[in-house]
């Protein structure tokens, strides 16, 4: 957002300055925001007692603009704030119809569009120069061929390095989940073995790709934040990430915070952009098996998206609308206001 716009940019969070201290943020309705606009974005990720706490902090005099994607998942709390303000009819609403991040004729967007509204993705018509790649296999067993072929063949064909390839999951376990993926990837990805750090599970290496699990308000990291290892002291115990333009040293007892992110479950990625995403899916995902989740892990890819996996396991996500629909009351009481 900084980038894009100039000005200053933060996290809900850091604006309504959270502090550990009392578990909770000291601009409230005794201590509100002084501005004149607020503008949200990803808004579709807010929670009910997030958004509470927003309006609690500002006063009657502030405009606030909440921009987002009512379609893509929602909230990991309660509520469903973002659509609900939509379907009030209460709020003036500007819906965005022009593509931006993708040309007019691009299958991604394309394919997004069908799938929100319950229609099967597209695949016979790729072509050698199309955005939007779909490589049948039912065997989650024969997956680490297609990862290996579309990330060091398709992805760079396309001008792509590898190492800005996400891949994007439903979930953590099993043998297509990040638990599995992120050690096959490492290998494949990160030769560099001379210096290393082994914390549990994982052995971390320079060069590799890692994602901060919470919040950390005092080295100025978030949740979902995605860097690079790029030292690590072995004597000492300690792990150094470049985010962005921002170092970040982890203690023995912080490396927790962080875990290695060459593959990302589809909630994680939400709010972030790639230039390229391999979404495998399989049956084996069926509990999540979702139209939100697979129109919020297409939508993330800028260049190419390349969908591995089992044919009916994509009818099962596109067809399954169910999770959309939340039990809440707030666009009722906005009504009757």
């Amino acid at each position: 957002m900084h980038e894009s716009s100039g000005k200053k940019a933060l996290t809900m969070h850091r604006l309504l300055e959270y502090d550990i201290g009392i578990m909770g943020f000291k601009r409230n309705n005794e201590n509100q925001l002084k501005t004149d606009l607020i503008i949200i974005d990803e808004a579709s990720m807010i929670d009910i007692f997030l958004a509470h706490s927003l309006l609690e902090a500002t006063n009657n005099q502030t405009h606030i603009v909440f921009i987002g994607d009512c379609d893509q998942l929602p909230s990991v709390g309660p509520g469903h704030f973002f659509a609900d303000c939509i379907t009030s009819e209460v709020f003036p609403i500007t819906r965005l119809h022009e593509i931006f991040r993708q040309t007019g004729n691009s299958m991604i967007v394309t394919n997004a569009h069908r799938i929100n509204k319950g229609e099967m993705p597209l695949f016979e018509c790729a072509t050698h120069d199309q955005d939007f790649i779909f490589i049948k296999e039912d065997n989650p067993e024969n997956l680490e061929q297609h990862l290996k072929r579309s990330l060091f063949l398709i992805a760079q064909r396309y001008g792509i390095d590898p190492m800005r390839v996400q891949i994007l999951v439903p979930m953590n376990r099993g043998l297509v989940g990040t638990q599995t993926l992120n050690p096959l990837l490492q290998n494949m990805l990160n030769g560099n073995k001379t210096n290393t750090l082994a914390y549990g599970s994982v052995t971390y290496r320079v060069n590799d790709r890692v994602m901060q699990l919470c919040n950390n308000y005092n080295k100025d990291v978030f949740n979902g934040d995605i860097g690079i290892i790029n030292a690590i002291n072995t004597e000492a115990k300690r792990i150094t990430v470049l985010y962005e333009a921002k170092q970040v040293e982890y203690a023995i007892d912080e490396i927790n915070e962080i875990t290695l992110a060459y593959a990302t479950t589809i909630h994680k990625s939400q709010g972030s952009e790639y230039a390229a995403v391999i979404i495998p899916l399989f049956m084996q995902h069926y509990v999540l098996l979702q139209r939100n989740l697979l129109y919020t892990a297409i939508t993330r890819a800028k260049k190419l998206c390349i969908l591995i996996g089992e044919p009916r396991a994509i009818a099962c996500a596109t067809k399954n609308n169910k999770s959309i629909q939340r039990n809440t009351c707030l666009s009722h009481f906005l009504k009757i206001l």
